[in-house]
């Protein structure tokens, strides 16, 4: 599934604050999940990218990310932790799995029984 056409749909809000500036430039900060029991998610790279607008949240653009924690559903044990990034225009934000090198912002995949956590501050 691509993360583009469908993953507004899979998001919880965890925390959220907004901070700083009038109402129009208050930034915002959000800890996202999402998670899919019927298909596995592929989101992060060049090919299915994770934009901004489409994680259903408003935000148009995107200062700072951590990294991408997956983990197990059932449990809450961690699976991955990949190195998240925004990209150099703040619309969407990239992964680099490890295993890609260091310069290829590549796919990742989430199982359906796992689920995906960031944390990202924007506007």
């Amino acid at each position: 599934m691509a993360a583009s056409n469908s993953l507004a749909g899979l998001v919880t809000v965890v925390r959220k604050m907004h901070f700083g500036g009038s109402s129009t430039k208050a930034r915002k900060r959000y800890v996202i999940s999402f998670v899919d029991a019927t298909n596995s998610i592929v989101i992060g790279g060049e090919t299915h990218t994770m934009k901004v607008s489409d994680l259903g949240l408003g935000l148009t653009f995107i200062d700072d990310c951590s990294n991408l924690l997956v983990y197990t559903t059932s449990t809450g044990a961690t699976t991955q932790v990949i190195p998240a990034a925004p990209s150099s225009d703040g619309l969407r934000i990239c992964t680099n799995p490890i295993s890609a090198g260091a310069n290829v912002s590549a796919d990742i995949t989430i199982a359906t029984s796992e689920t995906g956590q960031i944390t990202i501050i924007g506007y």
